[in-house]
């Protein structure tokens, strides 16, 4: 809530719009912190801006300072199919690439995010009865690039499929957490946070920015030993 002793102001546009690009022309001396918030089709497409003296694409609620950020990395590349021989991806993806959707930081006010990356793109995940795309099209199990010989290329088989998103990463850094706590009832949020941080290693695929990184990819192996 800005005071009326303060020269700052609030904007905010909220609607709908055809597909394009748009302008925002302010004029004027100061510093403007700007964020896009797309939803729905517009989320999954990217909405951004394309200049910006520090531009980050990490959003609610990973945003909140006191939160860990998980970051993503390729998991595998390539996984057996309920309806054929398997899949494949392309050789320009590799395991331990960061991912290309993982967003990255900082935070308007300089806070660097993510705090660390872990397993997220193409992870084998359980699947309900209604997440099957079988018979649920337009299901999470169910995006574009399936050939049609393997309409269903991402199902593994009656119980489990293949998704990706920093969502299958934060799952992975929750266990990690919750085992160090199994060690140590008495750590604090900040103190496992310190030690994921400090275990962590550097990722041996492709980064297409530095910023997406973090302080590196979730090592529990060593976690355990820095406590």
């Amino acid at each position: 809530t800005l005071s009326k002793d303060t020269n700052g102001a609030v904007l905010a546009w909220s609607g709908e719009w055809a597909e394009g690009d748009f302008a925002i022309t302010l004029k004027g001396h100061g510093d403007v912190e700007a964020w896009v918030v797309g939803l729905d089709e517009v989320a999954s497409a990217g909405a951004y801006f394309e200049r910006a003296l520090t531009e980050g694409t990490v959003t609610t609620p990973a945003s909140a300072p006191g939160l860990l950020a998980v970051g993503c990395i390729v998991n595998r590349t390539g996984w057996p199919t309920i309806g054929g021989p398997g899949v494949e991806l392309p050789d320009d993806t590799k395991p331990d690439d960061v991912c290309f959707f993982s967003s990255a930081g900082p935070l308007p006010d300089g806070t660097a995010k993510p705090e660390i990356l872990a397993p997220g793109g193409f992870i084998a995940a359980a699947m309900s009865v209604d997440a099957d795309p079988r018979t649920h099209p337009g299901s999470i199990f169910d995006p574009p690039g399936c050939p049609p010989s393997e309409p269903h290329c991402y199902v593994v088989d009656e119980g489990y499929a293949v998704t990706s998103g920093t969502s299958m990463s934060a799952p992975h850094v929750t266990g990690a957490a919750a085992l160090l706590l199994e060690q140590d009832p008495s750590l604090t949020e900040a103190r496992v946070t310190q030690i994921l941080q400090a275990s962590a290693r550097l990722p041996s695929g492709a980064k297409p920015l530095d910023a997406q990184l973090g302080v590196g990819a979730l090592d529990l192996s060593n976690a355990l030993q820095v406590m």
